[in-house]
């Protein structure tokens, strides 16, 4: 079924390379301006004011066991749609590399089988390399 493609962000943190379904993405904007928010939890970067709305921004670092080197400096704004009770959100990452199509045979199961919020590893053909697809729920679970 080479029709059924899913189109996937992939961004960095740190050295490695994750993806998202682009359906959860809004927009992807550089970082400035946070505002930093007291007694919140360590995967809260702070908030930000986009166009009006104040976006949470979240480091998904934590959750997803990556070291904190590298500081993002860009920042993946989830839909507020998308995210039901989460409200508007968005992720900072080290970079953002490109929207691919990726077919369901391109998928392997995660190694992790407790990583609810990893769909599966995205092999590279031409690379040695992997891109891990996740969800944006998962930095919420690092609560």
């Amino acid at each position: 079924a080479t029709h059924d493609r899913t189109r996937v962000l992939e961004f960095e943190l740190g050295d490695e390379r994750f993806c998202l379904d682009i359906d959860y993405i809004e927009e992807i904007v550089e970082l400035e301006n946070m505002t930093r928010v007291p007694n919140s939890p360590s995967y809260v970067e702070g908030v930000v004011d986009l166009r009006g709305q104040v976006t949470a921004i979240i480091n998904p670092k934590d959750a997803l066991d990556v070291g904190d080197e590298g500081r993002g400096k860009l920042i993946i704004v989830f839909d507020s749609e998308q995210m039901d009770e989460q409200g508007h959100l968005g992720w900072v990452v080290d970079e953002v590399r490109q929207v691919t199509p990726v077919a369901e045979d391109e998928v392997n199961e995660s190694p992790d089988e407790d990583a609810e919020h990893i769909n599966g590893v995205i092999n590279r053909e031409d690379e040695d390399d992997f891109v891990v697809w996740t969800t944006p729920e998962l930095a919420l679970q690092s609560t």
